[in-house]
């Protein structure tokens, strides 16, 4: 995507190409090229080795091109952790119909300070009878890190989309075992019976909220 498209003062790129590599980084696939970032396949790490200063042009970008409304902008202000940019987020959200769009809003909230309403549009996402919205923003489900999300992977073992069945248990086995597989349901440790019979076993749950926020959240961006 051309930078051209995007609100970006000239100075500011002149900065951006002369910066650090970790700035150089973040303009290259925000702004520049962010095929990788829409695919989910950045190491967004980089962000954490910005400057202090190089952090405020980061974020003054980010919120300058919010009114774009792309994802990975969105996405951009979670990473960042931009207090700033929540009433911004929050106008959009009141404005968006899209359930896509809104889980986008909500999990960019959600990583800022742990908005309830990114919740509220998970439930949503789970309810609703569209599976490619199910298997496109699953991902997003461990995010919450605590029992709901375990709960709603759980409700999700009983989806009419197949595709849909085999994400949920692939991720449940995913942060019980704490390694991912790449597997047909059938070649996964446990099956959907073993984690529904499991869902009011509190000794389970705890075990699998603890390596979820210690493992399968560890490389969440």
């Amino acid at each position: 995507m051309s930078p051209t498209v995007y609100d970006i003062p000239t100075k500011v790129t002149r900065k951006s190409k002369r910066g650090s590599p970790a700035l150089q980084e973040f303009y290259h696939h925000f702004f520049v090229n962010s095929t990788g970032l829409i695919r989910r396949e950045v190491d967004l790490s980089f962000l954490h080795e910005l400057a202090p200063d190089e952090t405020a042009i980061a974020k003054d970008l980010i919120r300058r091109n919010l009114k774009l409304n792309y994802a990975h902008i969105i996405a951009g202000a979670g990473a960042l952790r931009d207090r700033e940019a929540v009433p911004q987020l929050h106008s959009m959200l009141a404005r968006e119909r899209t359930l896509s769009r809104r889980l986008s809003i909500a999990g960019a909230l959600w990583k800022i300070r742990e908005d309830p309403i990114f919740l509220e549009c998970l439930r949503d996402m789970v309810e609703s009878d569209d599976e490619t919205l199910k298997e496109a923003h699953m991902y997003q489900l461990p995010w919450l890190g605590n029992e709901h999300a375990i709960n709603l992977l759980i409700d999700l073992l009983q989806d009419s989309g197949s595709f849909v069945r085999h994400l949920a248990l692939s991720t449940l086995n995913a942060i019980e075992h704490r390694t991912h597989f790449v597997c047909l349901s059938h070649e996964l440790p446990c099956g959907p019976d073993d984690y529904i019979s499991r869902r009011d076993d509190m000794e389970f749950m705890n075990v699998m909220v603890q390596n979820l926020r210690q493992s399968y959240n560890a490389h969440a961006g």
